[in-house]
């Protein structure tokens, strides 16, 4: 049972790393919306909204309307599950550090890398 907790920097091509990782290792990637869907079901709002909330940009009645804790509990409850399933690469959420004391869990973070980036003309 493999499971990847994946953090990533912009511009570090991160996307590209995990669908590399992911396709080399049999792996099912688990994106933010997967994981916002569920718990906007358990909050019973939008999915857009939980979106907007973790990303910090949502609006003023998105955020009067999602209880910040409940948010974080469903969050960790739905990565959680999602890691115990298995052959997972889990991208975002804080996931590494949610997943970080458990045995058999890899972190994996993709950092940008200024002369590599120049390099590569970016």
């Amino acid at each position: 049972m493999t499971v990847i907790a994946m953090t990533r920097e912009i511009g570090s091509f991160g996307l590209d790393v995990a669908a590399g990782l992911a396709a080399r290792l049999g792996l099912e990637i688990i994106q933010s919306d997967i994981v916002a869907n569920r718990i906007a079901k358990r909050l019973g709002v939008d999915e857009s909204a939980v979106l907007r909330y973790v990303n910090g940009s949502a609006s003023l009645l998105e955020r009067w309307q999602i209880d910040r804790r409940r948010l974080f509990h469903h969050a960790a409850e739905e990565i959680l599950r999602l890691a115990q399933q298995g052959n997972v690469l889990i991208k975002g959420w804080g996931v590494a550090t949610l997943l970080r004391d458990l045995p058999g869990v890899s972190a994996v973070g993709t950092i940008r890398d200024s002369c590599a980036a120049n390099e590569l003309g970016f």
